[in-house]
């Protein structure tokens, strides 16, 4: 932190009757409070002691960026005089500015209401000083004043974007858009794939942004600037994205001309279909399904992950020039049919040795859903030494008998997978749950309850699920989705976890970190469907929430 600044003249002044508590509330934001101490003032004719801050008590339920600090000062002094009170920030330099800040006194409290917010994750210090002035106002003494410090916790990140979201509506045309996963360039740039309407249809979108929340002007300036649209005529859907070694990105997912196709799309550095990679820049494959997932190895190969037509999982391997290698699996594909039943695959991870974690769910006889996380090696053979024989499935995660789902994989330095989704209770409550699955193939007995975290009520309502995880290399789990609430809204939220599998209560409020500014409605629905840690460590997610008249896609950064 840079060395203390003189106080600067903004400040709050109230005047506030002798031997009374003066509280100073600024709403809005958590905080962790810090040891407070009152300066010893050698002019001050008072006793310091006689003025200390006792305490520092955050707002419970609060979670927002605008800040919201209490801290309680005590003054002893004689009836006859009444105690005038400045407060002002003086660190760091870029101070908060409380120059039109509401201000309110109730004989007991001065509160104070910001005009503006705090950043997240920032240390700020200040003043509190008190000076004594006769009851006609004629005569001022010195004064004697004390430091405080607090540090905000997580929040929205102002810096980015428009208060620290993109929202973009009708991109091109009426209609939905969404964010649907993401991925941090070497550069820093976040590349966002997804869909936007198109004419009585859906298209496949891809878009850059710079560091800042702004499109990027380079990708595809030929168009609409920052981002790519993708039309066959038919409905055309993102899902996974990477980023190439050349700066460029590979996105695959579905389009749909009498039925759904794999497609895998790769788009150049600035933003233009890549005209040497499979057929002008687009891949398709004929037999029907839908890909998923992307993943690129170091000799710059892409597995591509999906559904068959007949809910098989597919998984495919690509030289980069866009064809098929065939000396992976059979003529470049792979296919999997776990009991002969209904599978759906989802969430793709390379580990350190070159297998692949391929996770979704199977159907059981009963028709509930398992998870199903299978192992392949890299000649697409499966690798009969992981879970049992090549395969990990568990039910009851959250102790009911419904559903389970994987959305998404990462992987640890030592190749533990972090699976996450959701599971039912024995309430059938869905709750959002995280699997985390040794390299052998086994349940983590060390993380959460048998190697499985189970989140549920979040939000107050019956239905959570965490649909994408990251990590960030030391003891934080992030993980991103939406959760009901009581009037049957879906709202968007980041969470973090320990990697002992508990909730990291200094995150956020209580490790929860919602974002309901967007449900206007009853029955709305807001999710983070992707989260990713940028090249400076914060927070990024995208997603979709309620617009004016359809569903706006969503960028966030938090830190």
């Amino acid at each position: 932190m840079k060395a203390k600044k003189a106080m600067r003249s903004v400040c709050v002044r109230a005047l506030v009757a002798a031997a009374a508590v003066l509280v100073v509330v600024l709403v809005g934001c958590t905080f962790i409070p810090r040891e407070l101490q009152p300066r010893d003032n050698p002019d001050d004719p008072g006793n310091p002691a006689n003025f200390t801050v006792v305490g520092v008590e955050p707002a419970s339920g609060s979670a927002s960026v605008s800040l919201e600090i209490t801290w309680v000062l005590t003054f002893a002094r004689e009836l006859d005089e009444r105690v005038l009170g400045e407060v002002a920030i003086t660190e760091p330099e870029e101070v908060w500015d409380i120059t039109n800040a509401a201000i309110e006194y109730d004989g007991a409290a001065v509160r104070v209401t910001p005009n503006e917010a705090l950043a997240p994750r920032t240390t700020y210090t200040g003043l509190v000083v008190r000076k004594f002035q006769s009851i006609d106002g004629t005569d001022m003494a010195d004064y004697e004043d004390a430091e405080f410090s607090f540090e905000t916790t997580n929040g929205v990140d102002p810096t980015f974007a428009d208060g620290g979201h993109l929202v973009l509506s009708q991109i091109n045309g009426p209609g939905d858009e969404w964010g649907q996963r993401m991925a941090v360039a070497s550069n820093g740039k976040l590349y966002i794939s997804g869909y936007c309407a198109g004419e009585g249809t859906m298209d496949l979108l891809v878009m850059r942004l710079t560091q800042d929340g702004s499109l990027d002007i380079t990708f595809n300036n030929a168009g609409t600037a920052g981002i790519a649209i993708y039309d066959s005529g038919g409905v055309d859907m993102g899902q996974g994205v990477a980023e190439t070694a050349e700066g460029g990105a590979i996105v695959v997912g579905k389009i749909t001309e009498g039925y759904n196709r794999p497609a895998v799309w790769r788009f150049t550095a600035a933003g233009d279909l890549d005209p040497d990679f499979a057929d002008a820049g687009l891949y398709h494959h004929p037999d029907g399904g839908v890909l998923r997932e992307v993943a690129l190895d170091d000799a710059g190969r892409a597995y591509v992950l999906g559904t068959t037509p007949g809910a098989d999982y597919l998984l495919m391997r690509m030289s980069a020039d866009g064809s098929l290698d065939t000396s992976f699996g059979t003529d470049g594909i792979v296919t999997y049919d776990h009991d002969e039943k209904t599978n759906e695959a989802n969430s793709l991870a390379l580990q350190s040795d070159g297998t692949i974690l391929c996770g979704g769910y199977t159907r059981t006889e009963a028709g509930d859903r398992d998870l199903l996380v299978v192992r392949f090696l890299t000649d697409g053979s499966l690798d009969t030494s992981y879970g049992t024989g090549g395969v990990v499935t568990h039910n009851s995660a959250a102790g009911g008998s419904g559903d389970e789902h994987a959305w998404d994989i990462a992987l640890d330095e030592e190749d533990n997978a972090y699976v996450v989704g959701f599971s039912y209770t024995l309430s059938n409550f869905r709750a959002a749950v995280i699997w985390r699955i040794t390299p052998e193939g086994v349940l983590d007995a060390d993380f959460g309850s048998g190697g499985v975290f189970a989140m549920e009520a979040t939000a107050g309502g019956d239905r959570d699920q965490f649909l994408s995880v990251c990590l960030d290399g030391a003891d934080g789990i992030y993980c991103s989705g939406n959760a009901s609430d009581p009037g049957g809204s879906y709202v968007a939220f980041v969470a973090r976890l320990l990697t002992d599998g508990t909730v990291d209560t200094s995150f956020a409020d209580g490790g929860v970190l919602f974002v309901d500014d967007y449900n206007a409605a009853a029955g709305d629905i807001s999710a983070y469907s992707a989260i990713a840690l940028d090249d400076e460590g914060r927070i990024v997610a995208t997603g979709g929430v309620p617009g004016a008249d359809d569903y706006d896609l969503i960028v966030s950064r938090f830190r």
